[in-house]
């Protein structure tokens, strides 16, 4: 696979807003996904470079390797689900790469990444329970897991940028 699913929105935040509508995903829908995820790492990237504060900056690129993970996890599920081999796009591959045009770590930046996150958690528990296949689904749920952790991190990066 070269290119985001011809279906798929053509934005980020159009995307997001439409996996959180799915209840049972597709490999479309995975494929997708596995885009959103990917570009995570740019927009946690992204955000580490607005602060000087070096833990802070340590935990969002640590939250941005993680997404990338969720990536290759959704890849395997693919493989999994179909036998299909896909691969994770590279940034420049990938029309949802790149951090949002943030420019500075607000409050309301924050809060609006943790919901999301938390957000995440829920999505990927709905969609383990309609992929029909438990490995597939033990990925989805581990992935569902570090979005909690991501949403508690960012609280910290919060806590970090008050002090």
């Amino acid at each position: 696979m070269t290119g985001l699913p011809m279906q798929m929105p053509r934005d980020g935040m159009s995307a997001y807003a439409y996996f959180l509508t799915v209840k049972q995903p597709t490999i479309e829908d995975l494929k997708g996904m596995m885009f959103l995820e990917a570009s995570g790492q740019g927009l946690y990237d992204g955000l580490a470079a607005l602060t000087d504060k070096e833990e802070a900056q340590q935990i969002l690129a640590r939250n941005g390797r993680e997404e990338r993970a969720h990536a290759h996890r959704l890849r395997r599920a693919i493989r999994i689900l179909t036998g299909e081999i896909v691969e994770v796009p590279a940034p420049q591959d990938n029309p949802y790469h790149g951090a949002l045009g943030f420019d500075a770590l607000t409050p309301e930046v924050l809060e609006g990444l943790v919901g999301a996150e938390f957000d995440g958690e829920t999505l990927y528990n709905i969609w383990a329970d309609g992929v029909g296949n438990d490995d597939a689904a033990r990925l989805l749920r581990q992935n569902g897991r570090e979005e909690r952790r991501h949403g508690d991190r960012m609280r910290k990066v919060m806590s970090l940028l008050r002090e």
